[in-house]
């Protein structure tokens, strides 16, 4: 292969890695991916963010079951979660005409940064409330139909540190092309690896 084949080929590599990266960034774009573990089952959508300087711009939800029937839903690289930093997180639902504000009002921190005592990079929801109505979702289940049945969420994170720095997050998820997705990991007709060979 002589030196101008090799300059197309890379150029072309190049070229192709960049449009991947920027269209999975995009804010009109989600991706999706359904995996069947060896004992659990899961959906994790890769959404836009838009704190790029935190490295928070490819944000991800994840749905996933386990055989022991043990439901979590989690928000992945979307924030740097403290302790003690009055975490506010506001759920938003751009086709609900009214009432379409949620607030976080339940939760818990999942993996601990073992550099940085308090500090966390998982989200698990547990419980939101309507801002308006006072209408409260608690549980997983819940939670996950809620989601699962909108056609969009938008997300805010914020605590006092990103306050001040200026560092909130604002996260949105197209979910609507992902639904069987969800309604996969939700439904009993469907196994992980180890159940499949059991039934």
């Amino acid at each position: 292969m002589n030196l101008m084949n090799k300059l197309v080929l890379c150029l072309t590599v190049f070229f192709v890695l960049t449009f991947n990266y920027s269209f999975s960034q995009s804010k009109d774009y989600t991706k999706g991916k359904y995996t069947q573990g060896k004992t659990f089952k899961s959906v994790r959508l890769i959404g836009y963010g838009t704190d790029y300087s935190g490295g928070f711009d490819a944000p991800e939800m994840v749905l996933s079951k386990t055989d022991n029937s043990k439901i979590k839903l989690g928000l992945f690289e979307v924030f740097t979660f403290i302790e003690g930093e009055n975490l506010e997180v506001t759920f938003f639902f751009p086709e609900d005409k009214k009432n379409n504000k949620w607030k976080l009002t339940k939760y818990n921190f999942m993996g601990k940064s073992k550099k940085f005592p308090g500090m966390y990079s998982v989200l698990v929801i547990e419980s939101i409330s309507n801002i308006s109505t006072g209408e409260i979702l608690d549980g997983t289940i819940k939670i996950a139909e809620k989601f699962m049945n909108s056609k969009e969420l938008v997300i805010k994170i914020s605590d006092d540190v990103s306050k001040k720095t200026k560092t909130d997050n604002v996260c949105s998820f197209k979910i609507k092309k992902h639904r069987k997705k969800f309604k996969k990991v939700m439904s009993s007709k469907y196994f992980s690896k180890d159940e499949e060979l059991m039934n």
